[in-house]
């Protein structure tokens, strides 16, 4: 390991008899499965993206993704803002991917994120 930087990184945990294979997708860091059941199947992906990284194509990855796919999950820490569940501020690409999805967005009301014991009071 040369990079000692912490970094985030994604995982789904899934029981072994659940009948399911992972997704390779070559954006981000990302863990995508498709878990297998009687019609139709369904998709989980777990991504991660880094503050202030760029991604310009983010929102056409997340809509391949979401295009002939009916059941999907789609989570995890994008770092996109979007007022509506970040009422301080909105990104380019919250406001991309708001606009054209229509996807339901559920993300809790408070900040999820604990800061490191050195900057809490």
């Amino acid at each position: 390991m040369t990079n000692l930087t912490p970094r985030g990184g994604t995982a789904i945990l899934i029981k072994k008899p659940i009948h399911h294979h992972a997704i390779h997708i070559h954006i981000m860091e990302q863990t995508c499965i498709t878990i297998k059941g009687s019609p139709p199947n369904l998709t989980i992906c777990l991504f991660y993206k880094p503050p202030r990284t760029s991604s310009p194509g983010l929102v056409n990855d997340l809509l391949k993704i979401l295009r002939n796919r009916h059941r999907c999950f789609i989570t995890g820490d994008l770092n996109l803002k979007h007022r509506s569940w970040n009422p301080t501020s909105n990104s380019i690409g919250g406001y991309s991917f708001m606009r054209n999805c229509g996807y339901c967005i559920m993300s809790p009301i408070k900040p999820t994120r604990i800061p490191d014991r050195k900057k809490r009071k």
